[in-house]
């Protein structure tokens, strides 16, 4: 069960959300909590600037569990948004023992690829 955290004023539905909002403010990112409604599917974080982006936040630590959460994603963005989506995970910083080093720790991006085929 996730619990309410409040970070600069905003309340976070989970810690892990307001974890990842201290992370992307400290490294810069301009940040909109929930920034609109899709079809049901409501995105954590809008990166704000010119290349926008939404972030999604998900406990995930596997790539199985990033894949997870892209059907839904899709399916709530579709008709709201043509842009790149990024989904992060359990942290922000892979985990610096050797032996539990797994490349996808910190998120999976999905870049938008506008359809020119005609």
């Amino acid at each position: 069960m996730a619990i309410t955290t409040v970070y600069d004023g905003i309340e976070y539905r989970s810690r892990l959300e307001a974890r990842w909002a201290a992370f992307m403010r400290n490294i810069g990112w301009d940040i909109v909590y929930e920034p609109f409604d899709g079809d049901g599917y409501i995105p954590d974080f809008l990166v704000q600037g010119p290349r926008p982006m939404l972030v999604e936040v998900k406990p995930a630590v596997t790539l199985a569990e990033y894949q997870a959460a892209v059907p839904k994603a899709e399916k709530g963005l579709a008709d709201h948004w043509r842009h790149d989506i990024l989904i992060v995970g359990a942290s922000p910083f892979p985990s610096i023992r050797s032996d539990l080093w797994d490349p996808t720790t910190a998120g999976w991006l999905g870049e938008y690829q506008e359809d020119v085929s005609g």
